[in-house]
């Protein structure tokens, strides 16, 4: 058997999304001995991620000039850009969609797959005009509400055109796809309750992680506190950051880590600056290195807005930090956020920087509680929120099909 993803991104423009995919892919290559062949128009070159899992580029004149990189930032500006994309976003949709979709369909007919995976709402209709152009089964894989998130990141609002078309396209396309896969089990509501998806339709496949260490990490250096997010307005960076002058007047030899990437890292730079705090800012383009460093961190830190597409979208990296073990301080969003407390895996404050401290200084300060909440998350991961066992529905869903 053979499943294409559609994956509308280069592999290194969106982390916690390609995670996903790259995770599902290994966990479905190895369940259903079958091989998951990855396309994007953002790669010029194919490779192997796993013994059943490959990178197949989808040719285009962009990346026959090398221009890729360009094209992604340039796609993300209009995105994010409140003007440009009330007034471009629907055409650019369109405009993709019909200058992917021959190169697309000749690379799949090619590898004659059997099943397509559209990974998030934006490339599902072209996931969906292959599908009924080849004849095979389409599946919608939803990270978030591309709608949702524009909503939340204040460049639209519900009662824009824009909006109103987004959410009729989307409503439109998961009616045909067999299955739509959710992260959350607010997600799934949403489904049901904005698209009219029924719930046998409707798979839960939440993020999850995979031990890197069987035991709680005797490398742990107790004043490390770091974000490993991507520095975005849903990650509520700003938050942390204004929590770090309250903890540095109670704990000054503490250091804080953060990530060196995301749209919002400028913003973030210059906050740092204005309150005289030291942030390190780090970047490990290698997973390996990625979990090395967290597993000499002490506090994992997960800010986050409030937004619906936040509460919808649980973040990948609460799982990182799981499967070192390391203890997580988070505010209070409700949805995935009560995960923490409900595994007894860290500390949920109040949105407000004062109270955040209070949460990170207690675990820095009580290596008891910090090695309880470690084993906790350890064993969390091993029992419930790991790859194999999340994408077990979606799994059964192949095996039915070959």
């Amino acid at each position: 058997m053979i499943i294409a993803i559609i994956f509308p991104h280069p592999l290194t423009g969106s982390l916690g999304s390609f995670r996903r995919v790259e995770e599902i892919a290994t966990s479905l290559g190895t369940r259903l001995k079958a091989r998951i062949n990855i396309y994007t128009p953002y790669e010029r070159k194919g490779r192997t991620l796993t013994g059943t899992s490959n990178v197949v580029p989808i040719p285009s004149y962009v990346s026959a000039l090398g221009l890729n990189d360009v094209a992604y930032r340039m796609s993300k500006y209009m995105y994010y850009n409140r003007v440009l994309s009330r007034k471009l976003l629907i055409k650019s949709l369109e405009l993709s969609r019909f200058l992917l979709s021959e190169k697309t369909r000749e690379a799949l007919s090619r590898d004659e797959v059997n099943a397509i995976q559209a990974e998030q709402d934006i490339s599902l209709p072209l996931a969906l005009k292959l599908g009924e152009e080849l004849g095979i089964p389409v599946v919608a894989d939803l990270h978030n509400i591309s709608a949702e998130e524009l909503v939340g990141a204040g460049i639209l609002a519900r009662n824009d055109g824009v909006y109103v078309e987004l959410q009729r396209r989307v409503r439109e396309s998961l009616s045909n796809a067999e299955r739509v896969c959710v992260v959350s089990e607010a997600m799934r509501n949403y489904v049901r309750s904005h698209y009219d998806v029924p719930a046998n339709r409707i798979l839960l496949v939440p993020p999850g992680g995979r031990l890197r260490h069987e035991i709680v990490s005797r490398k742990r250096q107790i004043n490390k506190v770091v974000f490993s997010g991507t520095v975005a307005y849903r990650e509520h960076v700003d938050l942390f950051v204004e929590s770090l002058p309250y903890i540095r007047e109670e704990m000054p030899e503490a250091e804080f880590y953060a990530t060196r990437k995301g749209e919002d890292l400028s913003k973030i730079t210059r906050l740092c600056r204005r309150l005289n705090v030291l942030m390190h800012w780090v970047w490990f383009p290698d997973e390996e290195d990625l979990f090395s460093f967290l597993c000499k961190c002490a506090v994992g830190v997960l800010p986050s807005s409030s937004d619906v597409a936040r509460v919808m979208g649980t973040p990948i990296k609460l799982f990182d930090y799981m499967s070192v073990g390391l203890p997580v301080v988070a505010n209070h969003v409700g949805g995935w956020s009560e995960l923490i407390e409900q595994e007894n895996i860290g500390i949920l404050a109040n949105d407000d920087p004062k109270d955040l401290a209070r949460a990170i200084l207690r675990l820095l300060k009580d290596e008891d509680l910090r090695t309880k909440l470690s084993h906790n998350a350890l064993e969390a991961v091993r029992e419930k929120y790991n790859w194999d066992r999340s994408v077990e529905p979606l799994a059964k869903f192949y095996e039915n099909l070959s």
